[in-house]
């Protein structure tokens, strides 16, 4: 659908509004409307949360934290990318939140590990979010735990994806 213009015919002082008019009036109003949701829709596509650790790495609690600011929401999804593989091992994280005075806690029902035999460039895919604590809010803070390591593995980044509420 596109913008119809109305003549100055069809709005002539005085004179009745045509049915014809009503119709060009009420497609051109939902042609905006459309064009506003889809822009809507794109900037409500918000860059994802990433965590990056270079280099060589080991089993390690509390490796990186970052703080949720400005917004609410509720994590959609979450991604382990392997850079270089190990000889040996697994990896395996776990992204943990903490809400004020509160201990930290796993949003993970299954935590995302990638075997050394994946090899490099390797994306997990056997994660699971808890739906009971996927939930994000302003000032949480978010920690990235290293809970299994390949040996001599090198690099790795994580990716959590989220929806705002």
């Amino acid at each position: 659908m596109s913008y119809s213009p109305i003549t100055t015919d069809e709005i002539a002082v005085g004179a009745p509004v045509a049915n014809q008019t009503k119709a060009i009036i009420k497609a051109n109003f939902d042609d905006q409307e459309s064009r506003l949701q889809t822009v809507e829709a794109a900037t409500s596509a918000f860059p994802p949360i990433l965590f990056r650790v270079s280099g060589g790495y080991r089993v390690y609690t509390g490796i990186t934290k970052t703080m949720v600011g400005g917004f609410s929401g509720r994590i959609t999804g979450a991604r382990l990318l392997l850079d270089q593989a190990g000889t040996s091992g697994f990896t395996e994280i776990d992204v943990l939140r903490k809400r004020g005075g509160g201990s930290y806690e796993s949003i993970f029902a299954s935590k995302p590990k990638i075997e050394y035999t994946a090899g490099s460039d390797a994306l997990s895919n056997n994660q699971t979010i808890d739906p009971t604590k996927n939930d994000i809010q302003d000032s949480d803070i978010l920690r990235l735990d290293v809970t299994g390591a390949q040996v001599a593995a090198s690099g790795f980044t994580v990716r959590l994806d989220y929806v705002l509420e």
